[in-house]
């Protein structure tokens, strides 16, 4: 949990969520407030490059990933000469973790 002026908003560790080995959190972990379900949900993420606004039309079907974290992303986006890898938060937020319990 984090106290962001003053509401109470639930953090995720996205690295355990995409069964990545844990890591420590210390003064440099960086955590992103993002809309989940109508609600502010908190990911915490190993590096912020960039944030970027994209139309819905830049989305495009991530079929060709595989394996148990590929249902944890909404699809692809190619922009300028970056391709990036999208998560469906509604999904991230409901789906059980590789470990088998929810976040």
């Amino acid at each position: 949990m984090l106290n962001l002026r003053g509401n109470g908003i639930v953090v995720m560790d996205l690295r355990k969520r995409l069964g990545l080995p844990a890591k420590a959190p210390d003064l440099q972990t960086q955590i992103v407030i993002v809309d989940s379900r109508g609600e502010p949900l908190g990911l915490i993420a190993d590096e912020v490059i960039d944030i970027i606004t994209l139309p819905r039309t830049a989305l495009k079907p991530a079929e060709e990933l595989s394996g148990v974290s590929s249902l944890l992303f909404a699809g692809l986006v190619h922009a300028e000469d970056r391709l990036i890898l999208v998560l469906d938060l509604d999904r991230l937020n409901g789906a059980p973790s590789a470990g088998g319990a929810h976040a």
